[in-house]
């Protein structure tokens, strides 16, 4: 039953939209990670932009009922 619930979750991109919005943003990391950018690089550029990040909702309710709904 969870594997068929999965697989209808995954067709139904029911986790896709929150997934790339949670992590929109996220191109210095990916540059990091791929090597393009050191992270001395990536401190200066947030250092120069002035980046202040805070904390949001991870939403954690709402995804669990999304998942629910298929289960």
């Amino acid at each position: 039953r969870g594997l068929k619930a999965a697989a209808r979750m995954l067709e139904d991109g029911a986790l896709s939209g929150p997934l790339r919005e949670r992590y929109a943003g996220w191109d210095a990391a990916q540059a990091l990670l791929g090597g393009d950018r050191t992270l001395a690089e990536v401190a200066d550029a947030a250092e120069r932009e002035g980046l202040d990040p805070q904390p949001r909702s991870g939403r954690q309710e709402w995804l669990e009922n999304i998942v629910n709904r298929y289960v």
